[in-house]
């Protein structure tokens, strides 16, 4: 049992070392005008896409397809990284 214990120990730490982007007003601003565009991608990556342009982020993701669809976006394929 000590070792799942270990585990979520060591993934309490790993996330304690992420930033959190938040949901800013700037972001929303993104949101809005994307919604407008109507570019066929689900709301929650909508979100994500606001946030990263608000905040002049990279989305490392391997869904491409749909958040290529975003103008000025900048993205990262995980799956494609070596």
């Amino acid at each position: 049992m000590s070792g799942v214990y270990e585990q979520l120990a060591d993934t309490v730490e790993f996330y304690g070392q992420v930033k959190v982007l938040r949901f800013t007003p700037g972001a929303g601003s993104h949101f809005d005008r994307l919604g407008e565009m109507r570019l066929h991608i689900g709301t929650m990556d909508l979100r994500i896409a606001s946030i990263a342009l608000a905040y002049g982020g990279v989305v490392v993701t391997r869904n491409i397809r749909d958040f290529q669809r975003v103008p000025e976006l900048a993205l990262e394929d995980w799956a494609q990284s070596g």
